[in-house]
This record gives structure tokens, C-alpha cells and sequence, in this order.
């Protein structure tokens, strides 16, 4: 009975509460409810190797009731204490009726910072409690020593730097890391979060992993000295900035600074060539020594200082004569030679057959003869270098080369004239060496003009005009100076024909048999031959006319002496049936005591006629009073048609509402005025009482119900609906059948 009475007067407490909850609203007061989160840590350094953490939570279950779905939720703020969007650390379901708790939880991979916080939340009734003290927390990715300055694997403790020099240190083995911490002489580096430190001044050097106040130690690096060494200024050859290599004596670069502590390494073109140690001269024995080259010196400690560049180069100038390899030197004619070079002071000495002319120390040869000449050039000021040029030959001509040409403008059987002339003359040497001599030789020379490999009479000129198109060949010239003789290379010819072929056909129809073309323009030169085209395609030869049969593009090719004009295209189609338009249907409705007059279009005549022969018209249209049948002839060219009417006069518009098929040859069939019926173009649908079609035609022709029609109501209705080309509806009712 006891407790009974204790749970009553608790289910009115809650009751109370709820009642409570329900005026003021879901949450309940953080400061009464909820004490401040207890952490069971300072500065926690969490790793993949340790990541457990406890925070105690206390609660006063007389200020509160939490319902038994409540969840209690340990929530960790961003890096500046902000709530704003909380991470959930733990969650318990279990503790609703515990008012004393830990949570157990780890940290984030991202958390880095010194001012978190952490709070709890309830979530049935949401309420929060008051938040942490502020406290760093760090999730370390490295936890363990950074190593800095190794070099080809090795960690390097100690360097000597420069006066005025700089010296870069780095992360070796976690260079990835977003922030770091470099120390000199104990003391923080502001500033300096790279993975790499430019350093200036001499002192201790080391780096940590930039894991807060508390958390960085682990990862404090090795320690580099740095001191200062003394300076260093490497030359080369007194510094000078050139080098020519005059003789092998001259090939050899020497620093200034002799010093066998010294490490010496020399670079050429930016490369090193040769090991790095005690070698103050580098001596250049290679093939081509030339290039550009510098000297890094390095004294005992690691100082080191690079020298200016040294450009080394071997002295060398182009000799050269401004004339073509072979020269072709005319009976009487001179030619000079010109020596071209770039040596300083040059002294010049001329060779003919490799002996030494005498007296010919100047920059120009004047040749008189054939031989083989150069030139010796010796520089002098400088390097003492003598260079030749190469060899010149000069030689007499053997022979001689002539070729034509036509006047330009000229195009192949569409010009009906040509001219032909001489377009060049060369003197040809032994080894086939050319020269042009056209000025020279073409007035002094002979000339003859052949076609077709025969001889033209009196054609003697530098040029020939050719007009008729029978002179139409193959033309060549000859050339003729004293002994010597050169034909030129042989040139068609082909002027146009000078005609103008029409052709025309008895018929452009095709309608049954065969239309005959014929050439209308004389060509009756026998040496014309023809081809006759069809479509683009050659389709017959040899004869001046053509019988056809098929439709098609036809023309007429007329050649002769290589060309060929074409006449004019004529194009044979198939007769169209549907050129013929006549303004009338086939069935043509008049009202009784009236006429129409029907007229047909397309064609060259017409000839109408009625249903006895009888001829009613020979125009193109023909006046109608009378039922019956008429024809229409109309003629194309030789082409005829002919169209069939029938004239029927209109009937009344009233449509049959009642039928009584029984034989007795009145009212039998459902008879439609002429307007509607044997017409193509109106649709008749009967339709019986249940919706099911009867009939559903076009052209009705006035014979309906069949005999065959069965129905079992004495008097049974049908409906009609009269659509015109299937789509309007003209007319529509009912249709009582009678027997």
C-alpha cells in the first residue's frame, strides 16, 4: 500500500511537470537542471595510438524528469569555443535514471585548437547544459620525431653558411603536415609555419609538427648548426668574360684562388663536366671545347661561391666565292670571281689547278680560261688562321638547250589562236651543267619550226602564230649557232573548233515510238566524227542522228584535230497524263433545262465528243444541257489523252426516309439525289438501332438494303450519316424499313 501511495504522488508530480511543460514550452532551464561538464583531462593529445577520453556529467533529477526515450548527448564546440554547429562526441540511452555519468569518447581527426568546449543536450525534453571551460585539444597524425636537412639520406647536423649567403632547411620525413614550428637558439620563430626555413644567420636550428603549447614535443626534429664560413669569390682567367683558342697551348682555363682545401667542381653549359675535387685548372681537350663554362668552389666547412661565366669559343670566319659551282665562261667572254669572308685583315691567295697564281692577292679573280679555281684566306689580326674556299670550275659550253612556249593566256581547244615562241636558250657544259644565255643567243641564233616532226616551210622566226584549227600538231623548234644544234622539247597545240552545233528533236515527249534528233547546224567537214551523250555517258558514235526511246539529257559532241565542241542539251521526259486539267468532275450534275460549260487546260487542241461519236466541240471547252455521256481528246504534241464524263441532271434534295424492299420495283432501295450518290467524294454511313454499321461506302450507288437483310422488329429504324471526303456532315437522320 506504501507504494502505491509513492507512485501516485509521483505520476502527479510528472503530471505536474508535463502540465507544466506544456504551458511553458519543451525546454527546461540549463542553469537549475544540468551542472557544468567535469573534464577528466588536460590538454588532451589524442593519436591513432591512444584516443580515450572521460568527461563527468551530474544532473538533478528534483529540477528535471526526462522521459524514458531521452538520450543524453556530449557535444564538442569548433576550435574558438562556437557551438554553431556541434560535433557529437557520445550518446547514452541507458542513464535517464543515473544523475551521475561519464561519457567515454575520442577526439576527431580534424581537431586542432586551444579553446574547445564541451557541453551536454537532452533530447526529450531538450535541454542543455552549461558549457565546459575552455581547453586545446590536438589529434596528432605525427607522433614522432621530424628530421630536417637530410641530404642524399643522410641528416646533415651542421652547415656552413655564407657571408651574405642563404641556406635552405626542410621537413624530410612529414613534409605535409599544415602547420609547423621552427625554433633558432631555443627560441620560437614567428611567422615561420612552412615545412621549409630560408635561413640567414647562424644558430640552432629545429622544427615541430605545430601541435599546440602542449602537444608538439613529440615531434620536435633533430638540431642543425649553422655557422658562418668565409667568403668566397671564385675567377676564372682573371675574370675575363672570352677565351679564343688559338693553339692547344691556349686551351686551358685556370681559376685564380689555388687552395688544395678547396673542393673545385667545373660546369659547362650548365652541366658538369669532370669529377668535383682539388682542380684549380680544367684543361680543354675535347673535340669542340667551345661553349660557355663557371667554376663553383667550395671550402672546407660546405662554404661555396660560383664565378661569372666564361665564354670559350675557337676562332673561325667564313671564306667563301660569290659565284655557282660551275661556271659556264662564253668563246670571248670574261668572269670575275669574288672572294667573300668574315677574317679581320684578310690576305688573300687565288689557285687555278691547285698551283698558285702569282700576283692575285686581291678580293677579286678576273678568269679568262677553264679550270678549277679557289682561294686561300688568311686572317690577319687575331688568331694567325688561314682557310680555302671551295672550288669554282669554269668550263666552255658543249652544247646548247632551247625550249617554247605559248603566249600566256593560252588554253587548249577554247582559244582559237596560239602563238609559240622561245622561252629559253642554255649553254650546257661536259658534266651537264646549265647557264641561261637566252639575251645573248636569241638574236644570233638560227631558227626552224617543225610540226608533227615535218618541216615548215618559211617558219623561221623566234615565235609562230598558229589560227586554223586544222593546223592542229605537235610543234617543235630547232635551234641551230654555228656547229652547234638543240631541238626543243615538243608543244601540242589544239585550237578550238570554230563551229557552232545545234541539234533539235521532232518531239521533247515521250508517248509511244521512237523521237528523232538531228543535228540543224551545217557540219559537213569530213574530218568532223561525232558522239552522241546521254545523260553525260557517250551512248553512240559516228552518225549524224539519233533515234531515241528512253528520257533522258541528250547532246552532241563534234571532234576533230583534238578537240571537241558540244551542241546544245536537249531534255526528253515522259508524257505527263496530268498536265491535261479539266475544271469538271467526272460526274457532272446540271439541273434539268440548264447547262455548264466545261473547260480543259494543258495541251496543244482538244476534241470533244458524245456517247454516239458525234462531234461537239474542237476548242477546249464544250457547253453541256443534255444527260449522257461525253469524251475529251486532248493532244500533247503526238501525245494523246482522253478523259470520259458522264452528265447527269440534279435531283431533288430530299432524302428517303422510309423503304419497303419487297419487290414490287417502288421505293425497293434507299435512293439519294445525284448530288450524293456515284460520288466519289461523299461518304454514306447507315448505322442499325444498336450503334452497329450496316454500310459505310463511297460512290453510293443507290442499293441499299440488300435482299439479304435481316431483321426480326416489324418495322425497324436505321441511321444515316452523309459525311463529305469523310470528315463533314452534311447531312444525317432516320430510315424506316417497311416490308
Amino acid at each position: 500500500m506504501l507504494m502505491k501511495r509513492s507512485l501516485l504522488r509521483f505520476y502527479k508530480k510528472y503530471l505536474s511537470l508535463l502540465l507544466l511543460l506544456g504551458v511553458t514550452g519543451p525546454c527546461f532551464s540549463q542553469i537549475d537542471t544540468f551542472s557544468r561538464p567535469e573534464l577528466q583531462f588536460n590538454s588532451p593529445c589524442a593519436s591513432p595510438g591512444f584516443n580515450v577520453y572521460r568527461v563527468r556529467f551530474m544532473w538533478d533529477y528534483s529540477q528535471a524528469v526526462v522521459t524514458p526515450d531521452n538520450e543524453f548527448i556530449l557535444e564538442l564546440s569548433d576550435e574558438h569555443g562556437d557551438f554553431s554547429d556541434p560535433v557529437e562526441l557520445d550518446r547514452v540511452s541507458d542513464k535517464n535514471d543515473v544523475f551521475d555519468f561519464e561519457f567515454e569518447f575520442g577526439f576527431p581527426g580534424n581537431t586542432a585548437g586551444d579553446a574547445y568546449r564541451v557541453r551536454v543536450r537532452s533530447t526529450d525534453p531538450v535541454a542543455y547544459s552549461r558549457h565546459s571551460d575552455p581547453f586545446p585539444a590536438y589529434f596528432l597524425h605525427v607522433n614522432s620525431q621530424l628530421t630536417i636537412n637530410v641530404i642524399d639520406g643522410f641528416v646533415q647536423g651542421e652547415v656552413v653558411l655564407c657571408s651574405g649567403g642563404q641556406y635552405e632547411l626542410s621537413v624530410h620525413n612529414y613534409p605535409g603536415e599544415s602547420a609547423y614550428i621552427w625554433y633558432r637558439n631555443g627560441a620560437e620563430i614567428p611567422g615561420e609555419k612552412n615545412a621549409s626555413l630560408v635561413v640567414t644567420q647562424p644558430g640552432t636550428y629545429m622544427a615541430e609538427v605545430d601541435y599546440g603549447e602542449y602537444c608538439s614535443q613529440n615531434t620536435s626534429s633533430n638540431m642543425v648548426a649553422v655557422t658562418l664560413g668565409s667568403s668566397l669569390v671564385p675567377e676564372i682567367n682573371g675574370g675575363a668574360p672570352l677565351l679564343e683558342i688559338c693553339s692547344p697551348a691556349d686551351a686551358i682555363l685556370t681559376a685564380d684562388t689555388d687552395n688544395s682545401s678547396y673542393t673545385y667542381t667545373w660546369f659547362k653549359d650548365g652541366v658538369q663536366t669532370g669529377n668535383s675535387g682539388y682542380y684549380p685548372e680544367l684543361i680543354l681537350d675535347e673535340p669542340d671545347p667551345s661553349g660557355t663554362y663557371s667554376l663553383k668552389m667550395t671550402a672546407p666547412g660546405g662554404c661555396e661561391a660560383m664565378s661569372d661565366e666564361i665564354e670559350v669559343s675557337i676562332p673561325d670566319f667564313a671564306a667563301d666565292i660569290a659565284a655557282p659551282g660551275e661556271v659556264l665562261l662564253l668563246p670571248g667572254d670574261t668572269y670575275v670571281l669574288q672572294a667573300t669572308t668574315t677574317a679581320s685583315d684578310p690576305v688573300y691567295t687565288w689557285y687555278r689547278n691547285n698551283t698558285v697564281m702569282n700576283g692575285e692577292h686581291g678580293a677579286t679573280l678576273t678568269v679568262n680560261g677553264e679550270g678549277v679555281y679557289k682561294v686561300k684566306i688568311l686572317q690577319g689580326t687575331g688568331c694567325p688562321i688561314e682557310k680555302y674556299s671551295g672550288d669554282i670550275t669554269v668550263s666552255e659550253p658543249q652544247g646548247f638547250e632551247i625550249s617554247i612556249s605559248a603566249e600566256a593566256g593560252y588554253t587548249p581547244c577554247e582559244d582559237d589562236t596560239a602563238t609559240l615562241k622561245v622561252s629559253g636558250i642554255w649553254a650546257v657544259s661536259g658534266s651537264g651543267a646549265s647557264v641561261d644565255v637566252f639575251e645573248q643567243y636569241k638574236d644570233i641564233v638560227n631558227y626552224q619550226w617543225y610540226r608533227n616532226g615535218n618541216f615548215l616551210d618559211g617558219r623561221t622566226g623566234s615565235t609562230m602564230t598558229i589560227d586554223q584549227p586544222s593546223d592542229n600538231g605537235a610543234y617543235s623548234l630547232k635551234m641551230t649557232y654555228l656547229s652547234d644544234e638543240a631541238v626543243s622539247d615538243v608543244l601540242e597545240v589544239r585550237l578550238k573548233l570554230q563551229e557552232t552545233v545545234s541539234i533539235e528533236a521532232s518531239d521533247d515527249i515521250l508517248c509511244g515510238g521512237a523521237i528523232a534528233i538531228s543535228i540543224t547546224t551545217g557540219t559537213g567537214n569530213t574530218d568532223y566524227t561525232y558522239a552522241w551523250y546521254k545523260n553525260g555517258e557517250k551512248i553512240s558514235e559516228n552518225t549524224d542522228a539519233l533515234d531515241i526511246e528512253e528520257e533522258g539529257r541528250y547532246r552532241l559532241g563534234v571532234s576533230a584535230y583534238g578537240c571537241t565542241v558540244f551542241s546544245n542539251e536537249l531534255n526528253i521526259h515522259p508524257f505527263d497524263e496530268t498536265r491535261i486539267q479539266v475544271d469538271a468532275p467526272e460526274r457532272i450534275i446540271i439541273p434539268e433545262g440548264s447547262s455548264r460549260t466545261v473547260t480543259a487546260s494543258g495541251g496543244d487542241s482538244y476534241q470533244w465528243y458524245n456517247d454516239r461519236d458525234e462531234l461537239l466541240s474542237g476548242a477546249d471547252s464544250v457547253t453541256v444541257s443534255a444527260e449522257g455521256r461525253i469524251r475529251l481528246y486532248a493532244y500533247i504534241g503526238s501525245c494523246e489523252i482522253s478523259r470520259e464524263f458522264t452528265v447527269a441532271f440534279q435531283d431533288s434534295y430530299v432524302i428517303p426516309n422510309l423503304v419497303s424492299p419487297n419487290n414490287d420495283g417502288i421505293n425497293d432501295f434507299w435512293v439519294l439525289p445525284n448530288i450524293y450518290a456515284f460520288n466519289p467524294d461523299i461518304e454514306v454511313v447507315i448505322y442499325a438501332a444498336t450503334g452497329a454499321v450496316m454500310l459505310q461506302t463511297t460512290s453510293y450507288q443507290n442499293n441499299w438494303p440488300e435482299s439479304s437483310l435481316a431483321y426480326t422488329q416489324g418495322k425497324p429504324v436505321f441511321y444515316y450519316r452523309i459525311l463529305r471526303e469523310g470528315k463533314e456532315v452534311i447531312r444525317q437522320g432516320t430510315i424506316t424499313v417497311i416490308r
